[in-house]
């Protein structure tokens, strides 16, 4: 049942994606947009440090210090990914994190996934590969390989972040690791400041809710994706669970897409059926997952 969890995550992530996606469009900007959302980080998780007092392993202190870093780097390189791409493009391709989870895994944990874990990884790369190739009609080849980009850097970070805390979360202590996680981000996003083209206060106010209700969404789905990778300590197969994010945002944007101020679903049939044969690996995917679960 603990699949169910990244499955849920990944519908979060793909309506955050839209709604940052609008903040940006309302002139939220790009490094203000990650100084808020890291804000929003710190004052959501600060009081689990209260809330769920644990003994600090002083020699264990650089795990969620690293952690931090990654993160913030994950998060900056992802809202760039939304400002300078389209979001059908971007969502899919930051899911592309399970290849990345599944060779760190190796690499790092030194863990031996099943070989219907690997194979699933690979479907799941190979189907965000057709989400997100795709080139809209009227769209600078440039933008496009800018979102790829920005994409794989996000993913590479995020999935460093994935495998500290699933080889040293539960040890160190989850709710402290990612309170202690978040302080780093927040210092580190304070170094955005000079780069700000204008006052927090000069923010448009239309961008306001998008970006708070953004900020929010990625909040809940990042402590209930990272809570079940800390307790059940298998990031590869909830991560192939978690890609399904590029699913949900192609379907989202084909769907209610106009509602966010979206309007990629007028790229045409071939980028749509190309999107399908995509989500279609994906669900494939996670169908050998379940099986070298269930074997």
């Amino acid at each position: 049942l603990h699949y169910l969890t990244p499955l849920f995550c990944a519908f979060l992530f793909a309506n955050a994606s839209l709604c940052l996606k609008r903040a940006l469009a309302e002139g939220a900007g790009a490094t203000r947009g990650i100084f808020i959302t890291n804000t929003c980080f710190l004052l959501s998780f600060l009081p689990l440090w209260w809330l769920y007092p644990q003994t600090i392993q002083v020699d264990l202190l650089w795990v969620p210090a690293a952690a931090g870093v990654v993160s913030f780097l994950g998060g900056l390189f992802q809202l760039m990914a939304l400002k300078y791409g389209d979001v059908s493009v971007a969502t899919p391709l930051l899911g592309g994190k399970v290849l990345f989870v599944a060779l760190f895994s190796t690499l790092i944990l030194g863990q031996v996934l099943p070989i219907e874990w690997w194979a699933g990884a690979i479907l799941a790369g190979v189907g965000i590969f057709f989400l997100g190739q795709s080139q809209p009609q009227g769209g600078a080849p440039s933008r496009l390989v800018l979102t790829i980009f920005l994409s794989v850097l996000s993913v590479v970070s995020f999935a460093l972040m994935d495998i500290l805390i699933a080889g040293w979360g539960k040890l160190f202590g989850f709710q402290r690791f990612v309170v202690l996680q978040q302080i780093v981000m927040f210092v580190l996003s304070l170094g955005l400041i000079p780069f700000f083209k204008g006052s927090l206060r000069s923010l448009p106010r239309l961008s306001w809710p998008w970006l708070i209700g953004g900020s929010l969404l990625i909040v809940c789905q990042f402590y209930l994706l990272n809570w079940t990778i800390s307790t059940y300590q298998d990031p590869t197969a909830l991560n192939i669970f978690y890609s399904s994010r590029g699913l949900w945002s192609v379907i989202l944007v084909w769907s209610v897409g106009p509602a966010f101020g979206n309007h990629e679903r007028g790229h045409g049939m071939r980028t749509l059926l190309r999107r399908g044969l995509g989500a279609a690996l994906l669900f494939l995917a996670i169908c050998l997952v379940l099986l070298g679960s269930a074997g």
